[in-house]
């Protein structure tokens, strides 16, 4: 419910449930619980255009995370960090985190964040100037949102947030 939250317009909600989840993991002791709750902080600064705080806040973590084994929300990590390149212009660290992500996804079958992933894709090719690959991976966003294993892409305006300093939430 946090992100679709967040993606709905509820920014408020998203962050609120985030910190209240890092004090329970906190107060029980769930160090597990509580990185990923830290690293969701830094996704939520990112999607609201702090793209420097967000990205530090997740590089900052994501070596704790790979060194006890978290794997959940990865995907979403890297997409989150690819945003932040583009908005950077750093398009070849873009590129590195979103191959990361696709080789990911063909390894794993992981979809979750497979849709957003090629939506920002799509997003990254049309500002290279790569209309045949960005239509390419608009089209793969498009068939993983409709499978439904990630729906709340579907009609996601990735051009939208970025013009919009990416406030997407």
């Amino acid at each position: 419910a946090l992100l679709p939250a967040a993606f709905a317009g509820s920014a408020e909600r998203a962050d609120a449930e985030i910190i209240e989840g890092i004090e329970v993991a906190d107060r029980q002791g769930a160090m597990f619980w509580s990185l990923v709750g830290r690293m969701l902080q830094g996704v939520m600064l990112i999607f609201r255009g702090e793209f420097a705080d967000g990205a530090a806040l997740i590089n900052a973590l994501a070596p704790k995370a790979e060194a006890v084994g978290i794997q959940i929300n990865f995907l979403l990590y890297r997409a989150a960090l690819a945003m932040a390149a583009i908005a950077q212009n750093r398009p070849d660290q873009a590129k590195e985190h979103l191959n990361w992500a696709v080789y990911r996804i063909a390894k794993t079958g992981e979809g979750k964040w497979a849709a957003l992933i090629w939506k920002i894709y799509e997003y990254l090719e049309n500002e290279l100037q790569n209309p045949l690959n960005s239509k390419k991976a608009g089209s793969i966003a498009s068939s993983y949102a409709r499978r439904g294993r990630s729906v709340i892409w579907e009609n996601y305006n990735i051009s939208a947030a970025f013009e919009n300093s990416i406030s997407v939430i």
